[in-house]
């Protein structure tokens, strides 16, 4: 991806990434914001506090100019998948292919 990187650590445990980048096939930039990392301890779960850090980094990432926030997920995760699509509302966009070599 082309463009400049901002780093920032919400809260301990969420890095947001702020990132230009071009989409096809617009050639116009759009600054995202990449959740790479969001956890919470188990005895903290359903408490509210992974739905806080979320929206801190998109707050984050909204002063910093990001127009769209992204994540990735284990999809069979019965935790995961729908604090991310019900809770926060992300759209599933991509599967994430792998092969053991």
């Amino acid at each position: 991806m082309a463009g400049t990187a901002k780093e920032a650590t919400v809260a301990s445990s969420v890095t947001a990434i702020g990132r230009t980048a071009r989409r096809y096939p617009r050639p116009r930039p759009v600054t995202r914001l990449r959740i790479d990392c969001l956890a919470t301890a188990a005895n903290r779960r359903r408490g509210g506090v992974g739905t806080r850090l979320a929206e801190a980094a998109e707050a984050w990432g909204r002063r910093h100019g990001a127009t769209l926030a992204e994540t990735r997920t284990y999809e069979g995760s019965p935790l995961s998948m729908p604090f991310w699509t019900e809770r926060m509302s992300f759209e599933v966009r991509s599967v994430n292919l792998r092969k053991p070599l």
